[in-house]
């Protein structure tokens, strides 16, 4: 992923900054392949490019419109920009570059501020506005690609990370966030970050600036009290037609492979556009089963595959090394794995990598969401599949039971958390400032346990998820 830094009326801080990079003190990991500086009185950018699309120099950024007012600094991909191309070729735009960037730019001059619904991808971008000194900042809806920013004295300095703010400024840590964490191992459910002052764009959010006033909305909300029914055949067509979107670039790409449902549905339909598939999986000792369900696909698919191994590359300082390309501390030790991994990865000159985040929190695939699927099941009579699955995964009925009727004597006193872990309730027991306001991430919303308690504790997890729509 690309990266950027803009200023927006904060020329002395741009100036710092400048020196820096020209000093080799500002890191580039996140743009190997070219790096580029915008400046003038009002605005500066730098722009740090891995390139996926249109691989030339001209697709370098800061991009400027060819009518000189606009420039855009972009991190991510438009899945769409063909089509959206296409449309904009129609009306008699000419395209100096074959990447997403010049027609998401193009695409915001021509529609005005309803192009973000044209957009159909992940993206963080600013688009600056050289004759009305005003800067607009889009996050994706889903918040994949990140955004900070810093609201100082003059202006406002904007960010895909926090290590290039802290470069520039002294931010001290920010005590709730870091309480919140240590309570509940909960991060970026609301605009706060572990430093005071530094604040994250949420997703599906825009910012605009402009006569040093700042407003932040939202441009897309999930209306989530329709009933949603589910459709086997729709819900594979979408899945399929959303990978072959996401397989297009100009550079090598590869899968990481888990046993999961994830990983293996994502491997499986890329097969069904790309005839050579290459895939990895860690291969740590303690994985022996997942390993063999591992091999038992790859025969199965007739795929590239290699295991891994990086046990032997865990070592005392690989914890700072991820918490400083994380900029912020992470959820489990997975994310060591994963680092290891994509940093051998990248070794084969792989840019692109395939992965399977975030279907367990959609789809329930996590065991702390099987008591609710079992409470559903018990609670509306489906005695049938109850009895199935304690058959199948071997379960003690009867302790099954009253701990669903626990759980669902919890949710109808409206005491339901159950996020309520060892750590929780040891850093409970302290004397800890505003702790019930510090750890109050409204999880009590299933009193009313008519209809589906499993879809309602699933619609809750995602809306925290994506912090604002709750």
């Amino acid at each position: 992923m690309c990266g950027f830094v803009c200023f927006v009326k904060e020329k002395e801080l741009s100036d710092r900054y400048f020196d820096l990079i020209k000093k080799g003190e500002i890191p580039t990991h996140r743009g190997p392949d070219n790096q580029k500086f915008y400046r003038d009185n009002n605005f500066s950018a730098y722009f740090k490019r891995l390139s996926i699309i249109d691989l030339s120099h001209r697709s370098d950024q800061p991009l400027i419109s060819q009518c000189k007012r606009y420039l855009m600094v972009f991190n991510g991909e438009i899945y769409n920009f063909k089509e959206i191309r296409k449309k904009l070729i129609e009306k008699k735009y000419k395209f100096q570059t074959l990447g997403d960037s010049e027609v998401l730019l193009n695409s915001y001059i021509f529609f005005g501020e309803d192009f973000i619904n044209h957009l159909r991808g992940m993206f963080s971008f600013c688009i600056w506005d050289k004759y009305t000194n005003r800067l607009i900042a889009y996050r994706d809806r889903f918040g994949q690609k990140p955004l900070f920013y810093f609201r100082s004295r003059k202006g406002l300095i904007l960010s895909s990370e926090i290590k290039d703010l802290k470069k520039i400024l002294h931010f001290s840590e920010n005590e709730a966030v870091v309480k919140k964490f240590l309570c509940r191992n909960i991060l970026d459910n609301d605009d706060n970050t572990f430093y005071k002052n530094i604040k994250r764009i949420g997703p599906s959010e825009k910012l605009h600036f402009s006569n040093n006033n700042l407003k932040i909305t939202k441009y897309y909300n999930i209306n989530s009290t329709n009933k949603i029914s589910y459709d086997k055949d729709e819900f594979k067509s979408k899945f399929n037609e959303n990978i072959k979107l996401h397989l297009f670039s100009n550079v090598k790409s590869a899968f990481l492979l888990s046993s999961g449902l994830d990983s293996t549905s994502i491997v499986s339909s890329a097969k069904n556009f790309k005839r050579k598939i290459k895939a990895f999986s860690v291969d740590p000792k303690s994985t022996a089963k997942e390993k063999s369900l591992i091999k038992y696909f790859v025969k199965k698919t007739n795929i590239n595959h290699e295991f891994i191994n990086v046990d032997h590359k865990i070592d005392d300082q690989i914890l700072k090394k991820i918490i400083y390309f994380q900029d912020e501390p992470f959820h489990s030790t997975g994310g060591i794995y994963q680092y290891l991994l994509i940093h051998e990865i990248k070794k084969q000159n792989y840019k692109v990598l395939f992965t399977g985040d975030g279907s367990d929190e959609i789809f329930g695939g996590y065991s702390r969401m099987f008591i609710y699927y079992m409470a559903y099941l018990y609670k509306e009579n489906y005695n049938k599949k109850f009895n199935e699955i304690i058959y199948y995964r071997k379960l003690d009925k009867n302790k099954i039971i009253t701990d669903i009727k626990k759980l669902l004597n919890r949710i109808h006193n409206n005491n339901d958390d159950f996020e309520n872990n060892v750590a929780f309730k040891y850093i409970n027991k302290s004397k800890i400032p505003n702790f019930k306001k510090i750890c109050d991430l409204r999880w009590n919303k299933l009193k009313n346990t008519k209809g589906d308690i499993f879809n309602k504790h699933l619609k809750i997890l995602f809306l925290i998820m994506i912090y604002k729509w709750l």
